[in-house]
């Protein structure tokens, strides 16, 4: 058949792909937050009914950590604090390959957008 072009792929070129073309922003989920005085029972039973297991935590406008669900057992909201520490949040724009390779080694990486955490991707959205 003349006229047609081969494709040639090769397992480099999709690692390209992933690594430069699909970024964290594609598979990113907007994360729930509630400012940190927020009634705890009213977060668990968010939480609950939309089978998540952390959301973020606000203080002034801004997220600055997150809650396990199973931290909440009658505690007060901001005693379930866990405050960001360095590798838990990507920039949106990071490719998708980093957020793979975050997630081997937890449940869930928190994604900055705009300098600020707003997103999560867990190993579910993979």
């Amino acid at each position: 058949m003349a006229g047609l072009k081969h494709l040639r792929s090769s397992s480099g070129d999709l690692h390209r792909l992933f690594e430069r073309a699909i970024t964290i922003r594609e598979i990113a989920e907007p994360l729930a937050s509630f400012d940190i005085d927020r009634d705890a029972k009213a977060i668990a039973e968010f939480m609950d009914r939309r089978n998540y297991d952390v959301v973020g935590l606000r203080e002034e406008g801004k997220i600055i950590g997150y809650l396990r669900r199973q931290h909440l057992n009658n505690n007060p909201t901001r005693n379930c604090l866990i405050p960001f520490v360095e590798g838990d949040a990507l920039s949106e724009g990071e490719p998708l390959l980093s957020a793979v390779r975050a997630l081997r080694n937890r449940n869930e990486v928190f994604v900055t957008v705009l300098g600020q955490v707003g997103g999560i991707v867990t190993k579910g959205d993979l």
